[in-house]
């Protein structure tokens, strides 16, 4: 006990003589704590944390560069250590997070974690004063007290200080969250479902389908988009809406994207070999994977691997990221792939704000109309109007054009008269298994081979 105690009364020293940042590594942090809850008994002491992050440090730290951004962290901590946290312990922990380790000179009481929390977040939200203009931050935090755990100890705390900011983080920037014994049981909840989608991207459950995308004037198979499909041994085919938000949120979206890669190479590879004619894949990345920085290098193995031009592979992004704004690795990860000889769509056209400007600063080869057009085109003559000019204006940057979710025939006919012959919809075909789609194709030549397919949607 005598030791623990002049272990902590000799961190607090190096506090007092102006070592409260980061230079005190982690470890020294958990032997203060342990120091704290050793000596509780006597109502002294008490062992709690503080964790807080800066929200969307990994964009800041894109938009303005790695040394404002750490003169952003210089100023914050100045701020903290210069108000209410003048006499406590307080560290960087890198990617823009940091710990606040009250000093028990007062009781630490849970009210006087969660003021204390309330005031850091309000010294973060003031404006930091930059030569180009002010620049503002939000901070989320979670903390925990010794109080909320059965077994306390320095190292537990800061596991459960991490799991409380990790929760408030999931209910957006500026959020506060305390610990939560309730929160174990949803993390080993959490921790098995991980493990469950882990298996069936490993094991071929997760796999990719495709659905065909035709021309309705000549006929011709003008490629397929590969799209995600869960068959679950015990619940059957999962609607994708039911597991990529769970996919996302468990951090596998990578996992995913390299699943739905390999997959989509081998189809085209087998598809090849039969001799069926499928002349792209389209993919989907979302925008975690369009920030990978070994994206290229994944899709040049994967296309050198089955031996496949580039021009085979279509790649997907969607109108929102070039409405927000891609960061520098996206445009960076595009401008290779257009490079590499892989084609880029803008997918969802017409649900956001994308100008002719960022269709060209991201060599968009294609635009994709948004089912939301298509489903109301046969009664709606505004949303006529409207995919009138999208063609239009395809046709004037030279630019291919191709409406999704088509669904009847009297859709497929208003495509056609507005000039959109290039199509997919589940009134062509639904997504299917690789296998599958060689009867379909060698189905749908047969039937297009004496027909005019336009005749059929007049």
């Amino acid at each position: 006990m005598a030791a623990i105690a002049t272990l902590t009364r000799g961190i607090l020293d190096r506090l007092s003589a102006g070592l409260r940042t980061s230079y005190l590594p982690r470890d020294q942090i958990i032997e203060a704590l342990d120091g704290y809850i050793a000596r509780s008994h006597n109502g002294t002491y008490t062992g709690a944390v503080i964790l807080f992050e800066i929200d969307e440090f990994t964009q800041l730290e894109e938009m303005h560069g790695s040394e404002v951004v750490f003169e952003i962290q210089r100023e914050l901590e100045e701020r903290i250590l210069g108000g209410p946290c003048a006499r406590d312990m307080m560290r960087t922990l890198g990617g823009g997070r940091f710990a606040v380790l009250p000093t028990p000179l007062s009781p630490v009481t849970q009210d006087r974690m969660a003021a204390l929390s309330d005031v850091l977040q309000r010294l973060a939200a003031r404006p930091i004063a930059r030569t180009r203009g002010s620049i503002y931050i939000t901070i989320s935090i979670g903390y925990a007290h010794q109080s909320q755990l059965d077994e306390p100890s320095g190292k537990a705390l800061i596991e459960a200080a991490s799991l409380a900011l990790r929760t408030a983080q999931k209910e957006g920037p500026a959020s506060l969250c305390p610990f939560d014994p309730d929160m174990l049981e949803r993390i080993k909840n959490r921790e098995s479902m991980k493990r469950h989608y882990q298996d069936a991207l490993t094991s071929g459950a997760i796999q990719a389908h495709f659905q065909p995308q035709v021309n309705t004037v000549t006929g011709e198979i003008i490629g397929v988009e590969a799209l995600a499909r869960w068959d679950d041994p015990e619940r059957g085919l999962v609607p994708p809406g039911l597991f990529l938000p769970d996919l996302e949120e468990l951090g596998l979206m990578r996992s995913l994207g390299l699943t739905v890669l390999r997959d989509s190479m081998n189809a085209m590879r087998q598809w090849q070999d039969l001799g069926i004619e499928i002349p792209t894949v389209s993919l989907n990345l979302s925008t975690e994977e369009l920030r990978n920085p070994n994206l290229l290098t994944s899709i040049q193995y994967e296309l050198d691997r089955v031996g496949l031009d580039p021009k085979s592979l279509v790649v997907e992004v969607l109108e929102s990221v070039v409405t927000e704004g891609a960061n520098d690795r996206i445009l960076e990860n595009l401008d290779e792939l257009a490079k590499l000889g892989c084609l880029i769509d803008l997918d969802d056209f017409g649900t956001g704000n994308a100008s002719i400007t960022a269709i060209r600063k991201f060599g968009v080869d294609r635009i994709k109309i948004d089912r939301s057009f298509v489903a109301d085109l046969v009664t709606d003559s505004d949303k006529r109007s409207m995919v009138e000019a999208m063609v239009m204006m395809a046709d004037r940057l030279s630019v291919k054009i191709l409406a999704e979710g088509a669904e009847t025939e009297e859709e497929l006919a208003a495509l056609a008269d507005a000039g959109c012959s290039d199509v997919q919809g589940y009134a062509i075909a639904k997504p299917m298994p690789p296998h599958a789609l060689v009867d379909w194709a060698h189905d749908w030549r047969q039937s297009n081979m004496h027909q005019n397919p336009r005749q059929r949607y007049a």
